[in-house]
């Protein structure tokens, strides 16, 4: 079995052997990293900001996705979610995505999200450039890393994150072995951005270790699949080192300015959000003008 996660001792990880595994399969699992004592009021935080965004235009829905809400704004713009360090700013977690990209800088810029509910499935890489192996965003370890906090369990339940073993490596979504994350509530899980992966995971009620692609699981009867333990809530936020990965990635966000741009209009302020990351260390780069120019905390 693929050993992906890592536990801390004393508090702390040990990077050398989170860098091993991230280097090695794309991704890593950062067992237990918010303590069971804030894990039910930060789902609690999120569902009373659902309801709150389904009253102030602050959600997105598509009809394709019936069941899935998507909440406008940044994480930062969920103000409750300070005491708990917006779950991807503390110093430990920062500590290690800097040592994962090799950098003492890190950018933020704007690109976290909460999702409520089971959304699109299928193949997929999050860079600029997903499929020219000869392309820049395929020069050197790739710049840009995805964190992402999931408020149930996904171990024995439907729902997660699933992906294509050292596909960062790969210019293409057509190859890689096809593993379920088992993540709980609590962990956080850092893949390179150039991994191929798929969200809404089904998992098998027979078969157990059977995990089948995407487009198995779009046609496969409930009746065969274990369901979600609750509501899926999953939230995410990049980082980013200088260079030209990171402008690539900036850039392509207003490229696709139909998909993001009620997102940065409901960030938070560029000046609160600049304060922020200072206090944590980070550089926030503001990606256009109309970032945080609606935003209603």
């Amino acid at each position: 079995m693929t050993q992906l996660a890592v536990h801390a001792r004393e508090g702390r990880y040990d990077l050398e052997e989170i860098r091993q595994i991230y280097r090695t399969y794309g991704l890593v699992v950062l067992k237990a990293f918010h303590p069971p004592g804030i894990r039910a009021d930060v789902r609690s935080i999120l569902e009373r900001r659902l309801e709150w965004a389904r009253t102030t235009d602050h959600i997105l829905k598509f009809d394709i996705y019936p069941k899935a809400d998507f909440l406008l704004g940044d994480l930062l713009a969920v103000r409750e979610l300070e005491r708990y360090d917006y779950l991807f700013f503390r110093p430990e977690l920062l500590r290690i995505v800097r040592g994962l990209l090799d950098t003492p800088e890190l950018i933020y810029c704007g690109d976290s999200s909460v999702q409520f509910g089971e959304a699109a499935r299928g193949f997929h890489k999050d860079n600029v450039e997903r499929y020219d192996g000869s392309h820049d965003d395929w020069v050197g370890d790739y710049g840009l890393i995805r964190c992402g906090f999931y408020c149930q369990d996904h171990t024995v339940h439907s729902g997660g994150l699933k992906v294509r073993l050292r596909s960062h490596n790969i210019a293409t979504h057509l190859r890689g072995k096809i593993a379920d994350v088992s993540t709980e509530c609590g962990d956080i899980v850092l893949w390179n951005m150039r991994l191929t992966h798929s969200g809404n995971n089904k998992k098998l009620r027979l078969l157990t270790g059977l995990q089948l692609h995407p487009r198995l699981e779009m046609i496969c009867p409930s009746f065969l699949t274990v369901p979600e333990q609750s509501r899926r809530i999953s939230c995410f936020c990049s980082f980013a080192r200088p260079g030209s990965h990171a402008e690539r990635y900036i850039s392509n966000l207003n490229v696709r300015a139909a998909d993001y741009k009620e997102y940065f209009r409901r960030a938070r302020k560029p000046d609160e959000t600049a304060e922020l990351m200072r206090r944590y260390g980070v550089v926030f780069r503001q990606p256009n003008d109309y970032y945080g120019e609606i935003y209603r905390g």
